[in-house]
């Protein structure tokens, strides 16, 4: 997949870092507004990102947190409270999707499973 920007077109948002689950969906669909927003990241950059689990979880809480990504792409510094996880992303190939995967288990006596996946595109960042 191209993800080249025509001339008249808005370079891609860098600054977004926190996505939160809808209980009611397998997928992480994020909204700004009406539009889908993508992740973005360029190659050299390194990408802080934060799931908030809050919605999914009600009353329980993470008792761990498992990232995984594509190969060319670098998780590091994985770290969770009561209800978000977070990972800080680095590599990745110019104009390409990843895929990366959260899973999280709960604290609960019986334990609970969850996993999401989100993609990330690496993208030339604009001046």
């Amino acid at each position: 997949m191209n993800l080249g920007f025509a001339g008249g077109d808005s370079p891609p948002a860098f600054d977004q870092d926190t996505i939160v689950i809808n209980p009611e969906s397998d997928t992480i669909y994020v909204f700004i507004g009406d539009e889908m927003e993508i992740r973005y990241k360029s190659p050299d950059g390194v990408k802080k990102q934060v799931i908030d689990w809050s919605a999914w979880l009600l009353d329980s809480t993470i008792s761990t947190v498992t990232w995984d990504s594509s190969p060319s792409l670098t998780i590091a510094n994985t770290s969770n409270t009561n209800q978000t996880a977070t990972c800080y992303i680095s590599g990745g190939n110019l104009n390409i999707e990843h895929k990366i995967d959260c899973k999280i288990v709960t604290a609960d006596t019986i334990a609970r499973t969850e996993e999401r996946t989100f993609m990330l595109h690496i993208v030339k960042k604009w001046a």
